[in-house]
């Protein structure tokens, strides 16, 4: 089964065929496995099949769609590529998943000093078209001068970017709290990333942060 599969994840007009194949798996003993559904993701990401990527998730739900951002609260659960927090570590930066220092079970921590830009975390989407509200809760640690770290939202076809949401200073021990209200457009759109990236500046970047939870919930 994973060479045919294989076979149509690479072929030209093999996406109908595989589509329907998923339908008639979802509910059987043997539906498609993560590790299929993931060679199917990124074969479909290479050839640039964004249209596919967006249908066979939404017809298999996996990962759930229920939770547009996975894994939005940094527990380090495993899930399927590419639907999954990827971070970049780099020259000057630091990234990791632990307990957080707060009433917080789990945290991003991020450690970077540079002039940037630079991307210290992403994953793939696949938000429908409609309004979003990006919530963004965090803390920075003490020391830190200037951040210029921002959260965004960019459609993958288009290459628009539809929210830019820079989290703002808060104090000490102050937690933080940011909320984005977006728009994913009908059209070039059927995949996006989210990233947490530093903007590029004449300043130093000293930065250091814990990232608590990043949710993307739609308007009502």
């Amino acid at each position: 089964r994973g060479r045919f599969l294989q076979s149509l994840a690479q072929s030209d007009r093999g996406s109908t065929v595989m589509l329907s194949i998923a339908g008639s798996l979802k509910t059987s003993s043997a539906p498609l496995t993560d590790e299929e559904l993931e060679q199917q993701y990124r074969v479909a990401l290479a050839r640039q099949k964004l249209a596919l990527i967006h249908q066979l998730r939404t017809l298999v739900n996996r990962p759930a769609l229920s939770e547009p951002v996975f894994d939005a609260h940094f527990t380090g659960r495993s899930g399927i590529t590419p639907f999954v927090w990827t971070f970049t570590q780099d020259k000057g930066q630091r990234i990791s998943l632990s307990a957080a220092d707060t009433d917080r079970p789990s945290a991003l921590r991020v450690e970077y000093e540079g002039f940037g830009p630079v991307t210290f975390a992403s994953q793939m989407l696949t938000l429908d078209p409609g309004a979003y509200t990006l919530a963004v809760d965090y803390r920075l640690v003490p020391g830190t001068t200037t951040s210029r770290a921002t959260w965004q939202v960019r459609c993958l076809e288009s290459g628009d970017l539809v929210t830019n949401r820079p989290i703002a200073d808060s104090p000490g021990q102050t937690p933080g709290h940011v909320e984005s209200h977006f728009v994913v457009p009908a059209t070039g759109c059927a995949v996006q990333w989210i990233r947490l990236v530093t903007t590029p500046g004449d300043r130093r970047i000293a930065l250091s942060a814990s990232f608590y939870g990043v949710v993307i919930t739609p308007d009502s």
